[in-house]
């Protein structure tokens, strides 16, 4: 019998799951590995909800569901507690200067998933997607945190 995970649900209904391994690696060597997907929904979560964003700039989708994106890109760096900036690394950190939200233009209808107890800088950046995203949707999950939201 194969282990009941968050991803189980997912996968029961069909759909493709990529567990991305962010150690030792970069955004950009991150998206040079998910050239191939071929789908229509793309979803991702934390890190994966930031991966997700960028990738929509390069496919063609119907729709793009992010839970808790993460805020790593060049204008929040300065913004970032210090024990994120130590966990992420100089490799990781030079190469997020290369991504700026503003120069994102996703088109195709997207929801946005956060937790009402979300980290501060994490809500903050679900609502300026919110508002950035012309065809988007802010979903608000009361009581629940960063890692409730995969429950």
């Amino acid at each position: 019998m194969e282990k009941i995970t968050l991803i189980s649900p997912i996968k029961i209904k069909g759909y493709k799951v990529i567990i991305v391994d962010f150690r030792h690696k970069t955004i950009t060597d991150l998206l040079n590995e998910l050239t191939e997907i071929k789908s229509k929904i793309l979803a991702g979560y934390s890190i994966g909800g930031t991966l997700a964003l960028i990738l929509a700039q390069r496919l063609d989708l119907d729709k793009l569901i992010l839970y808790s994106p993460s805020p790593f890109f060049k204008e929040r760096i300065n913004t970032m507690p210090k024990y994120i900036l130590n966990k992420l690394g100089k490799k990781r950190l030079n190469d997020i200067k290369n991504y700026s939200v503003k120069d994102f233009n996703v088109e195709v209808k997207t929801e946005i998933h956060i937790g009402g107890n979300e980290v501060k800088d994490m809500m903050l950046f679900a609502k300026y997607l919110n508002k950035k995203l012309k065809n988007s949707s802010l979903i608000v999950k009361e009581g629940c945190g960063h890692s409730d939201l995969l429950i």
